[in-house]
């Protein structure tokens, strides 16, 4: 019965394949979207060492051969889908900062609280992945280190926008950048079995990241 399922299965993907590659052929935006919209969610889904180009092909309906014609390498896609990815958050934070509070200081504490939403993302722990990765992966390194600046410019963009009182001083964007590096940091420290006396938890650590803007 089961081989019977994965065939079916394996026929679908098949059809789907053949049918976004004439699609593709006719509209190479529409392919190479389609390509980056499959390879996040098998990111989130199996991570960085459990996502193939050939999955992400046929999660987006192309042949593998549409997919490399945008993306000559595993390490080339993913650095596309992180770029894209940090857009659309971006997008989504530029939406939401329009019912923010007039208090700088309560002004300041939602910014920080949406960007712990991010980093608490299923996405973010394979960002996560990929900096360890890339470690050893001098493709990989190049991609995520130009994705991660991106999204870095993107955060003091949009932090410099809905704070500017506090966007004029000399050190916001190290503040903020020093912001998403305690984030980054908290989340990883999550997966360890610490006892809460021996680890800092989000409001004490929000408290003392707006103190340090506060002075």
């Amino acid at each position: 019965m089961a081989v019977v399922v994965w065939h079916a299965v394996g026929m679908a993907d098949t059809v789907r394949a053949d049918a976004g590659t004439r699609g593709a052929a006719r509209n190479p935006t529409a392919s190479r979207a389609a390509v980056l919209e499959a390879a996040i969610a098998i990111l989130q889904e199996c991570g960085y060492a459990g996502t193939s180009v050939r999955a992400v092909a046929r999660r987006a309906g192309v042949s593998q051969g549409a997919l490399q014609h945008h993306f000559p390498t595993k390490a080339a896609l993913v650095e596309a889908a992180l770029l894209k990815l940090a857009a659309e958050l971006v997008e989504q934070a530029l939406e939401r900062s329009a019912t923010l509070p007039d208090s700088v200081l309560e002004r300041c504490e939602r910014v920080l609280d949406m960007l712990w939403e991010v980093h608490n993302l299923p996405i973010a722990h394979v960002v996560t992945e990929l900096i360890v990765a890339a470690r050893t992966d001098p493709a990989l390194s190049r991609g995520v280190t130009a994705a991660t600046e991106y999204a870095h410019a993107l955060t003091v963009g949009i932090a410099a926008q809905v704070l500017p009182e506090l966007a004029a001083r000399a050190d916001f964007a190290d503040w903020i950048l020093t912001c998403v590096a305690t984030m980054r940091g908290l989340v990883v420290m999550a997966s360890l079995e610490i006892e809460p006396e021996h680890s800092v938890h989000w409001s004490r650590a929000r408290a003392l990241l707006v103190a340090a803007i506060s002075d």
